[in-house]
C-alpha cells in the first residue's frame, strides 16, 4: 500500500460518485464525510433531567458541568 501511494495508484473507487483513493482508510473517510453512508444517530439521554445529546462526550460534559450525582456518571460507564 505504501508503494502504491507513492506511485499514485488509486485502487479504491467510490461506487456512488466515482472518486478514487489510494487507501481504504481514505475511502472510508470519504464515505463518512460525504454522507454517502447515512447512519441513524445515537441519542444519549441524561436520566436526571432528560437532556438529549448526539454523542456520549457531550453527555459526559453535561453530567460533570451540572454536578449531577456521581452515581449517574458511574452508571453511564457501566451500561
Amino acid at each position: 500500500m505504501h508503494r502504491l501511494k507513492h506511485e499514485g495508484k488509486r485502487c479504491f473507487r467510490c461506487q456512488i460518485c466515482s472518486a478514487t483513493f489510494t487507501s481504504f482508510g481514505e475511502y472510508k473517510h470519504h464515505m463518512r464525510v460525504s454522507r454517502h453512508i447515512i447512519r441513524k444517530p445515537r441519542i444519549y439521554e441524561c436520566k436526571t433531567c432528560g437532556a438529549m445529546f448526539t454523542n456520549s462526550g457531550n453527555l459526559i460534559v453535561h453530567l460533570r458541568s451540572l454536578n449531577h450525582e456521581a452515581s449517574e456518571l458511574a452508571n453511564y460507564f457501566q451500561s
